[in-house]
């Protein structure tokens, strides 16, 4: 998640409090948006062993899971399964100003 969070420009502190609630957002909903001083900073998405990002400050990125880490994030529905257009998506907020 650290790997991910600062290809977002997210701040280390940034990391260090959201950290474990973007992990349980995208485990849980399969997706994830974080939101700064009401502006949306990024939006991820789990897609079988890979995050796709779409992020404010640094554009779009695909993170391969399996290949950096071994591991794998699971979301709780198989992708077949989810819904379209109106799934739910966790929001994690943060209370700090954006990282520059």
């Amino acid at each position: 998640m650290v790997s991910i969070m600062r290809r977002a420009g997210l701040s280390d502190q940034q990391v260090l409090e959201l950290g474990t609630d973007l992990r349980n957002a995208l485990a849980s909903f399969g997706a994830a948006q974080i939101v700064c001083d009401k502006k949306v900073e990024a939006i991820l998405v789990v897609d079988g062993d890979r995050i796709r990002a779409a992020t404010r400050q640094r554009g779009s990125f695909v993170y391969n899971v399996k290949r950096n880490s071994g591991d794998t994030i699971r979301n709780s529905e198989a992708p077949n399964q989810r819904s379209t257009g109106t799934s739910p998506v966790g929001a994690v907020e943060c209370q700090m100003p954006n990282a520059k």
